[in-house]
């Protein structure tokens, strides 16, 4: 579902890019929504550094100058070079990031905003809605995807990635538990998977645990592999982090997987690996 937000920015995105009719880009009512828009971001993008600590001295100047004055008068500005150019580089930043990014910093700006007049906007609260994060479990393994696409492979990444996407499932578990399981077994599918390519040829030390948990994964039904993935949170975070790490893997590497894991697991495992991911 694309919002108007979503429209506007990808607008603005793509003028300041090819620098198209920059010199009318605050002119009549796109213009509006266009400095509206930027002054969204900016805001947004601001609060979320004054929570971290991270804002200069002329960003808490314009965050009190948005907070005492309302839209049509801070458009008053757009003579100001240096207050525009902020808008438009906040504006590009805000577009060029994953939506994992973006979710974190509106979520944030909005639990410590002020009430002003760019807050009480309609614009506002339909860019906030828009960054509302869908807990529908494909929609989730495409954030953490796209999230490691932009930011990079590296195991900081990965874990920080992956650390959101926790956050995300402990308030599915609060809202809608019965997806909240079904999440678990499709990563318990992925984690058996991976920990079995990875240890072929010894090529992974996999510790005794692990060993012992992949066994529970094959005997056990599913309410009692669900009792011993929750009630042990180092379990439940590997298992999560392993699925969401085989979802980055390559497609040369994924096939080879697929590969070896077809000669070396019975029809048994199989049909059951495929049971709890949801692949009938």
């Amino acid at each position: 579902m694309e919002f108007l937000t979503d429209k506007i920015r990808a607008n603005i995105y793509k003028k300041c890019v090819n620098r198209d009719n920059l010199e009318t880009f605050f002119d009549g009512n796109q213009g509006d929504f266009n400095f509206e828009m930027l002054l969204i971001d900016y805001y947004n993008i601001l609060m979320f550094k004054r929570t971290t600590n991270d804002i200069t001295q002329y960003e808490i100047n314009n965050l009190e100058l948005i907070n005492k004055y309302t839209v049509k008068e801070l458009k008053e500005l757009i003579c100001d070079f240096q207050f525009v150019k902020s808008l438009l580089t906040a504006g590009i930043t805000f577009y060029e990031l994953a939506r994992l990014d973006r979710q974190q910093i509106v979520r944030i700006s909005h639990d410590w905003h002020n009430k002003n007049d760019l807050t009480s906007r309609v614009l506002y609260h339909i860019n906030y809605m828009s960054n509302i994060p869908s807990y529908d479990l494909q929609t989730l393994i495409d954030y953490y995807v796209e999230y490691i696409n932009i930011n990079g492979k590296d195991l900081i990444t990965h874990d920080e990635g992956a650390d959101i996407i926790m956050q995300y499932l402990s308030e599915l578990k609060l809202s809608d538990e019965n997806k909240y399981d079904e999440f678990l077994l499709y990563a318990t599918s992925y984690y058996y998977r991976l920990m079995t390519f990875l240890k072929r040829d010894c090529r992974k030390d996999i510790c005794y645990q692990d060993i012992i948990f992949l066994k529970k994964i094959e005997i056990y039904g599913v309410k009692s592999l669900l009792r011993c993935i929750k009630k042990d949170e180092e379990l439940l975070s590997d298992v999560i982090k392993q699925c969401l790490y085989y979802k980055t893997l390559s497609e040369p590497v994924v096939e080879e997987a697929d590969g070896y894991l077809d000669k070396k697991l019975s029809k048994r495992i199989k049909r059951k690996l495929n049971n709890l991911s949801g692949n009938n």
